[in-house]
């Protein structure tokens, strides 16, 4: 092949400026330090040009490394090697990171899946750094000078480029920024800048970002067409650029936080690459991962055995606060909590709380909550007012520094005494907070009481107590604030020891902000569902958001003794009034599972906590998405949620929260760093694997199947169980034929079952009920050798498929009396291995 000269140089374009406490960041620039194994790329650092020796230390070092890993690591693409030799030959061509001239290596060897980054500093003025990809010279046969080009990677260059394959470049720091090169952000002044960020931002632009042929090949005057960004930005539609055409605009975010490649950074703050920024780098021809991780587990830098790191959690926004209540760092047993910031898609410690007085066994942490820019922490055992009334502790970001969560308030009820346990569970809505006390006494001992506390009451930012909340007919040993809940103008308390639908039966009472007189928390209701039963402990956790109230009844037996349920109270505006809306159970309820043991809802998304569940052996817990869909007016199950490390007696579950699409489970007996030193798990909901069931609505019947006469003489369609045969390729390979009017499944399922009451059914017209839809769990079932041929069967009536709950209330398990014996309409089934189902008359 003859030979052929080529030269080709690409470098990148600085355009910054100072303005107003912000400080523009270069068009591009990256770093060299150690080779790094980095997924498919591994990125070469080289400190030859510094010739200024800004990287003088090791721990500089150590942090740009961090940085480079976190940008190469999301690259997932396969390089071609560069070798010269023979008549091969080139030099790459980068900027001196510390003159600043045109700087030629002769004949570097770059392996494969490898890229170079020479780092360096020297003085940019107001310019934080500045870089990017390298060129070449080169010479020798066609498919070498390819191969420098494009790094085997195809349409890399021209105006429809599409790819990029650099062979590395460089990146310069300015010498003369006051830097902060710490690699915990809680460190981080407000004078400095911060190298980790800016590093990030540089060699994103080493990497094609606003400097590629493919990225100027998606530019329609100042806005980026690129399918993943698009797909991503949250504004929909094209995403703008800077008029230097080489970052997103200025103040660009994505899902609440400032992209890392907008062309300003705040001085005193972190970026992380966002998912927009990662997809902007796809976009141009990376190969990256863009799913979120579905889970991220949480745990203490300073976790030990027996802390129960995760008794309580709560989040909001970018903010997670998880509680080690048996912490004993300070005192024995004394608690603490920590504080995790989001970064792109990880969590990162920024904090940790501990009382400003702590003492041994008060149990800082046993509860948990955070609203926006505050958190309140109950010490339940605290024994200022006496052993064991209790406190509750405030903190405040930017107390003490900057995005440092410091101490601002220390509240205890106006009466509360020894043995009260003010703070076993707080909560926090802007202002206002809600403490309860479930062992004070207003009604007889331990009736139980709560109190608000509201921001600038008794001097700014001062907290004040501005009521004492207690249930109107509260008894002793009811418990009322054994959780407690607030949103705006509307708060919930539980007393789930309340006698009023038998012992133990439970209780929740909402309250209402301005209900019998300006500013006025009154009682507005007593809340306790229809089929409420003795032992239900119905308000064992409450929570409230918006219109929506969640109840927890962890000891519900309605579908397995003690399975749990959670109640759903709709606020109506007319009548000023909660009315019961829904009934939600597991779509694979155990007995003792105590779904409700923990519940939190915010808009449209219920989570709830069944801690007691046995996926993963005894009590390794579980917990249970639902969202609420406005066109049946049902809440309806999402997901299922497991610890992906979980084991026995874990207990995740325990504790939940939720904001938005993101949920924190606690998981306090968890043994990541020692004997139930415990664990918090973030989960991010939409993009968590969905629940392996399946969903088979039931198809009305043919008028063939509907039975003329009673349901005695009903066309009968069979659910036969057989034994578990999976992996044999076909359910039918292996049993068989499918009978006719058949259903057969080898694996678990259950059966969703609305129903409809009518006037016959004594108990619920009497209940006022006539006509209401209700979700219950009919049944469930997992298929065992021993038990192959046993059979579940339905009944058809005019319009709909019937359980016959006369004929086969022993089967289902369903404990019946003489006035519940109406057929069940049953509208869907669900089973929990759609390869495992087969039949023809559940086709829709």
């Amino acid at each position: 092949m003859s030979k052929r000269i080529a030269s080709y140089l690409l470098l990148g374009r600085d355009r910054l400026a100072k303005r107003n406490r912000k400080r523009r960041i270069g068009r591009v620039g990256v770093e060299d330090l150690e080779t790094r194994a980095m997924m498919a790329i591994t990125a070469t650092i080289n400190y030859n040009y510094d010739t200024n020796n800004f990287f003088n230390s090791q721990a500089k070092k150590d942090v740009f490394e961090s940085a480079v890993s976190a940008v190469v690591d999301l690259l997932g693409d396969d390089l071609s090697a560069i070798t010269p030799g023979g008549s091969n030959s080139w030099s790459a061509i980068f900027t001196h990171p510390g003159t600043g001239a045109s700087q030629s290596v002769s004949n570097p060897t770059i392996p494969a899946d490898t890229i170079v980054i020479y780092a360096g500093g020297r003085n940019l003025g107001t310019t934080l750094g500045t870089g990017g990809p390298g060129g070449f010279s080169a010479s020798g046969t066609g498919s070498f000078l390819n191969t420098i080009a494009t790094r085997g990677e195809s349409n890399t260059n021209g105006v429809s480029a599409t790819d990029f394959g650099p062979w590395g470049g460089s990146v310069t720091f300015n010498t003369t920024t006051n830097w902060y090169f710490g690699t915990a952000e809680s460190g981080l002044t407000g004078s400095q800048s911060d190298f980790y960020s800016v590093a990030i931002h540089e060699v994103t632009h080493l990497l094609g970002f606003g400097t590629a042929d493919s990225w100027d090949s998606k530019l329609t005057g100042t806005s980026f067409t690129g399918a993943n960004a698009i797909s991503e930005y949250d504004f929909g539609g094209n995403v703008p650029v800077d008029s230097g055409l080489g970052h997103w605009a200025n103040g660009t975010t994505d899902e609440g936080r400032e992209t890392a490649m907008d062309p300003s950074i705040t001085v005193g703050t972190r970026k992380e690459l966002t998912r927009l920024d990662k997809a902007g780098l796809a976009d141009i021809g990376w190969q990256i991962d863009l799913s979120v991780p579905a889970e991220i587990q949480l745990s203490a830098n300073d976790g030990a055995a027996s802390d129960w790191f995760g008794r309580a959690v709560d989040i909001d926004g970018n903010y997670a606060v998880v509680s080690a209540m048996l912490d004993d760092d300070t005192a024995s047993t004394s608690g603490s909590a920590y504080v995790f910031e989001r970064n792109g898609e990880n969590w990162t410690q920024i904090a940790k709380l501990v009382a400003s007085d702590p003492q041994a066994t008060d149990q800082f942490g046993y509860s948990v909550a955070i609203s926006g820019d505050t958190i309140v922490v109950g010490a339940w055992l605290e024994d200022t007012n006496g052993n064991n009334g209790g406190a509750a502790y405030i903190f405040q970001q930017n107390q003490g520094g900057s995005n440092n969560w410091g101490q601002v308030a220390k509240v205890m009820g106006s009466d509360t005494t020894a043995a009260d346990k003010f703070g076993y569970a707080v909560d926090i809505s802007g202002d206002d907070i809600i403490v309860g006390a479930p062992e004070d006494d207003p009604s007889g001992s331990a009736s139980g009481a709560a109190y608000v506390f509201s921001r600038d009451q008794g001097g700014t930012d001062a907290w004040g107590e501005v009521a004492k909340l207690v249930a109107s007919n509260g008894v002793g040993a009811d418990k009322f604030g054994f959780d407690v809940g607030i949103d705006g103008d509307h708060a919930v308390v539980g007393a789930y020891l309340a006698d009023s639908a038998g012992s133990n039966s439970g209780a929740a009472y909402a309250f209402s902000r301005n209900q019998g007189g300006a500013n006025n928390w009154g009682q507005l209701q007593i809340i306790a569902p229809n089929d409420l039963a003795a032992s239900d402990q119905f308000g064992y956790a409450v929570d409230v958001s918006g219109n929506w109230i969640a109840v927890g009844s962890r000891l519900d037996d309605d579908s397995r003794s003690s399975s749990g349920s959670v109640y759903l109270f709709q606020y109506n505006s007319g009548t000023s009034s909660w009315d019961e809306a829904d009934k939600v159970v597991a779509s694979d309820p155990g007995p003792g599972d105590r779904l409700g043991s923990s519940v939190a809802i915010d808009g449209t998304y219920l989570i709830t906590g069944a801690m007691d569940d046995d996926d993963l052996g005894d009590t390794s817990g579980s917990a249970y998405l639902f969202a609420y869909d406005s066109g049946s007016g049902a809440w309806v199950q999402q997901q299922k949620l497991n610890a992906s490390d979980g084991k026995t007696n874990d207990r995740y579950g325990a504790s939940v929260g939720i904001s938005g699409s993101v949920a924190v489970v606690g998981a306090f007996l968890s043994d990541p760093m020692g004997t139930n030193s415990g664990a918090a798990y973030i989960n991010n909901l939409s993009a968590s694997a969905s629940s392996s069931s399946t969903v088979v609505v039931l198809p009305p019947p043919q008028p063939s199947d509907v039975a003329s006469t009673s349901n005695a003489a009903d066309q009968i369609f069979t659910i036969t169980r057989l034994p578990r045969n999976c992996g044999c390729g076909s359910c039918a390979a292996c049993h068989g034929s499918v009978p006719a009017d058949t259903m057969m499944y080898e694996s678990e399922f259950s059966a969703l079952v609305r129903w409809t009451n009518d006037t016959n059914d004594a108990s619920t017209a009497t209940n006022g009920q006539s006509g209401k839809e209700f979700t219950n769990l009919l049944w469930t079932e997992d298929a065992r050798p021993s038990e192959a041929g046993a059979e579940y069967k339905l009944s058809t009536s005019a319009s709909t498929w019937e359980f016959d709950t006369d004929d086969y209330d022993t089967r289902s398990g369903i404990s019946q009396n003489s006035d519940r014996n109406d057929d069940k309409t049953v509208r869907e089934m669900v089973f929990a291995d759609e390869q495992s189902i087969w039949g023809t008359p559940w086709a829709a």
